[in-house]
């Protein structure tokens, strides 16, 4: 197991970092149930149990560990790990799948899960696969620390990525109710690979809802070519901030995708140069 080595100043950077480089990418970033999450945080200990798509996933988690504070902790591969050991600066701690560094990891993950405000994300698949596949194929590891932590509240968290009206692709995130506990390891994880699947069906069922109602205007605009563009920005907007309809009621906008002009985004890019400077020169160093 590798230890996390938190550090709240470079937590704070990266996290800013993370933030521009998802709305460099996204149009949006949508987000469903993330205030409940953070409520049952409050009041208890948290494991946070979500699919694994790709690299955008550890910038999501950077993002969302600025709002979380010092006792957020997240379960990523060792060998990631050394790779990039900036993430252990803002909480990672890595797992060397095996043997006693995967035993040691997961107990660290249960006695960190011990008091309200402490968090631990783990990814059970361990590896990124496309978030359609079925089964999704997790591992025992989070169904072991969720038996080891009662007193933990188990949340799912669904990511997907996909392209929806705009030229950007979004990212989704979708929070679910805490997991009812079970009995046997293995009925834990099926339960937690469920959950997983339900808020991806969410997911699902509010992308295809933004995909009509961005067709249904669509086919409005077609109809009439004069209409003022001002206030079809506007009322896009209007639509972000409301919550979509239907089975995927309760998303909003996390992020909005950056279109400032271009001198907006300096001091940004200055942050990211002296990271990267940062980096070169302990390279250097070595």
């Amino acid at each position: 197991m590798i230890a996390p080595r938190y550090s709240p100043a470079l937590s704070w950077i990266f996290g800013l970092e993370a933030r521009r480089r998802l709305r460099a990418m996204f149009g949006r970033v949508y987000v469903h149930g993330l205030s409940a999450c953070e409520a049952t945080l409050k009041r208890q200990p948290v494991l946070l149990i979500s699919n694994h798509v790709s690299l955008y996933d550890a910038l999501l988690a950077m993002h969302l560990a600025r709002r979380w504070g010092p006792a957020a902790r997240c379960m990523m591969d060792a060998d990631n790990l050394r790779a990039r050991p900036f993430l252990g600066r803002i909480g990672a701690f890595g797992v060397a799948r095996g043997g006693e560094g995967d035993v040691e990891a997961l107990r660290y993950a249960a006695d960190h899960l011990r008091a309200p405000d402490h968090l631990v994300w783990i990814f059970p698949q361990g590896v990124e696969r496309p978030e359609e596949l079925r089964p999704l194929g997790f591992h025992r590891g989070a169904a072991v620390v969720s038996e080891a932590a009662r007193e933990a509240a188990v949340i799912p968290l669904a990511l997907r990525y996909a392209f929806g009206s705009g030229p950007r692709p979004e990212a989704w995130l979708s929070f679910g109710p805490p997991i009812p506990a079970v009995e046997g390891i293995e009925a834990r994880r099926d339960a937690q690979e469920r959950a997983v699947e339900a808020e991806l069906a969410r997911i699902q069922a509010a992308i295809a809802a933004d995909r009509l109602r961005h067709a249904a205007r669509g086919s409005n605009q077609a109809a009439d070519q004069a209409a003022d563009q001002a206030a079809d920005q506007a009322a896009d907007q209007a639509a972000d901030q409301a919550m979509l309809t239907g089975r995927g009621e309760g998303f909003e906008v996390l992020l909005r995708g950056r279109t400032a002009p271009r001198f907006a985004a300096w001091p940004e890019r200055a942050l990211s140069w002296g990271l990267r400077a940062l980096k070169g020169g302990r390279a250097d160093a070595r």
